[in-house]
């Protein structure tokens, strides 16, 4: 069954559900994997931290209510493929990537986008798969929260500084010397 799609689709990785839900949880409607699905019943009950555990629920917790955000890509004799060809061995990671392929190419979303964060899937899914590939960084959950006067600990003054969501601008005056020792301590604050 062929359909045309025409808005960019996400394929999440197991790894993006467990660390960035709420990104996923933006989204109108995304794909997974039948493997990323036994993956986490597997991380729910095994012997990884409670930590990941908690988030394993809590990811299969928003997967159960809510059904209508969400496509499932069943890894099974359609999808499947002999990964000798490739020359990689069948593991987990593989076979979710193989799902993203088979959703491309035969199910009609030729806009996906592999959402991953670990990077050998991501280098694999890219030069193996052809896949596009993109992650979402920590940096995403991290806001500035203001900075640090270390003036007279360096010798230097601020005259002038402008804050913008990426940048700190700033205009100091200072010896030579001193301009080597300077250390600007940026404050996070994650969310």
């Amino acid at each position: 069954m062929r359909r045309a799609v025409t808005l960019l689709t996400k394929f999440y990785d197991t790894n993006i559900l467990l660390s960035h839900l709420d990104a996923v949880k933006k989204e109108d409607l995304f794909l997974l994997s039948s493997v990323t699905l036994r993956e986490m019943e597997h991380i729910k009950v095994g012997t990884k931290s409670d930590e990941v555990k908690y988030e394993a629920r809590r990811a299969t917790r928003f997967l159960d209510e809510n059904p209508d955000k969400y496509k499932v890509v069943v890894y099974d004799l359609n999808s499947q493929c002999d990964f000798n060809e490739y020359g990689l061995e069948d593991s987990p990671d593989n076979r979710i990537m193989r799902c993203a392929v088979y959703a491309r190419d035969v199910l009609g979303y030729s806009d996906l986008v592999f959402m991953t964060n670990d990077i050998l899937c991501k280098l694999i899914a890219k030069e193996y798969f052809k896949l596009n590939v993109e992650s979402i960084s920590s940096e995403h959950h991290e806001i500035y929260d203001g900075y640090k006067d270390i003036s007279n600990k360096y010798h230097f003054n601020i005259r002038e500084m402008e804050v913008d969501k990426d940048h700190i601008h700033m205009t100091i005056e200072s010896e030579p010397m001193d301009i080597m020792f300077l250390l600007l301590e940026k404050l996070v604050v994650r969310r």
